[in-house]
């Protein structure tokens, strides 16, 4: 049994927007409500893609902050 390509990639976005949306939309509301926001920008290299053009974003919150993303994240899931 032969599978696209195209089709492989096609799943792979169905899922992960299943799977992993909801996870994203918790993470960044609760980013959004932080006082402080750290973030750090990396340029990375893709196989068949610009390296000046592929980012990767990082963002943390402050160790100021009374009860940190990562605890706040744990106990919501």
């Amino acid at each position: 049994m032969s599978i696209q390509r195209q089709d492989l990639v096609n799943w792979q976005i169905k899922y992960t927007e299943y799977y992993f949306k909801p996870l994203y939309d918790l993470l960044k509301e609760r980013l959004l409500k932080q006082e402080v926001l750290l973030t750090d920008e990396t340029r990375y290299r893709v196989l068949e893609s610009e390296p000046a053009k592929t980012y990767y974003w990082t963002f943390l919150s402050s160790k100021q902050v009374s009860s940190s993303l990562a605890d706040t994240l744990v106990l919501s899931l």
